[in-house]
């Protein structure tokens, strides 16, 4: 294990960077406006680290960002996905940074990083961890270890088709990936809006409905309703798939506090385990948080992955 990380959590809008040390401790913090194109984001990093004491500079970097990161250890053989943000979108970020910190380098979606936070937490069991915003994105997490797949894209559980549909309801489903009827489209918070938006013609942040449900607003609450069935069906799926011990919910979806009710009670409708036998939690930190130390540990899991 090294003795310190880095961990840098990257969105639309801005960098969130973080060295850490091996007992937890954040002895570095720091937000930056992201930039528009990847040469400036790789000076911003390098000099962001380069200001840091000498005893702080870290031995391993990380990076999460709402997409995936898919290839091989060969630079010619990868792709990363990230379409919401051109910065990083089918960049050399990885590879251009390892060479200018001279350290190794991870990348992994939020959903995979909010996995790797947690592996401490369960460390003799199976985790699914679903991170859920503007994208949705898992991380799958066996026994201590982070299972990334053959080329890193293990847990897109996003852009898997909403299982056991109703009529019609895929209909002019259309992801931003181009495939009709993907559980991101449905369960991110794009999609909760559009639902509301649907049944009222007015556009509302997830948040305020989310507020408006628990205040008792109808439309509010049947949109909600309507969410955690989708939910619960995209989550069926996983067990009957993976049979995991535990399934962490983070993003905007672990302040619902129905949702960790509610969902179990709708499994038995779609899956052969038992009524609660599948622990779902909310993550131990809050999500920026989370995801900043799962992004520091992330060559840490990588370089202990199960032969």
């Amino acid at each position: 294990m090294y003795d310190v990380l880095c961990g840098i959590k990257i969105d639309t809008e801005q960098i969130d960077l973080a060295i850490i040390s091996h007992d937890g401790e954040f002895v570095f913090e720091q937000s930056l406006k992201l930039p528009a194109d990847e040469n400036t984001l790789i000076q911003l990093i390098v000099q962001t680290l380069s200001g840091v004491d000498s005893a702080c500079q870290p031995q391993a970097l990380g990076i999460t960002f709402p997409g995936f990161y898919a290839g091989t250890a060969a630079p010619e053989h990868y792709q990363l996905y990230c379409a919401s943000i051109p910065a990083l979108h089918k960049t050399s970020l990885k590879y251009r940074l390892q060479a200018s910190l001279n350290i190794p380098v991870s990348l992994a979606s939020y959903g995979q990083a909010l996995c790797a936070s947690h592996l401490q937490h369960y460390p003799d069991k199976n985790i699914f961890a679903l991170h859920v915003a503007q994208d949705a994105s898992a991380g799958l997490g066996v026994r201590g270890h982070l299972i990334s797949g053959a080329h890193g894209i293990a847990g897109n559980w996003g852009h898997i088709s909403l299982p056991w549909p109703v009529d019609y309801e895929l209909d002019n489903k259309v992801c931003w990936c181009g495939k009709s009827g993907c559980l991101a489209h449905f369960i991110s918070l794009g999609g909760l809006e559009q639902d509301y938006a649907l049944l009222t013609n007015e556009q509302a942040q997830a948040q305020d409905i989310i507020s408006r449900a628990r205040q008792g607003d109808i439309v509010a609450e049947s949109v909600i309703q309507v969410l955690e069935d989708r939910l619960a069906r995209g989550l069926a799926m996983v067990c009957n798939l993976f049979d995991p011990d535990v399934i962490i919910l983070g993003g905007y979806l672990g302040s619902v506090e129905r949702i960790f009710s509610a969902i179990p009670r709708k499994w038995p409708g779609y899956s052969q385990i038992g009524h609660f036998s599948v622990e779902l939690a909310a993550p131990a930190y809050d999500d920026e948080k989370s995801l900043l130390i799962g992004a520091s540990q992330l060559e840490h899991h990588h370089r202990k992955q199960p032969s």
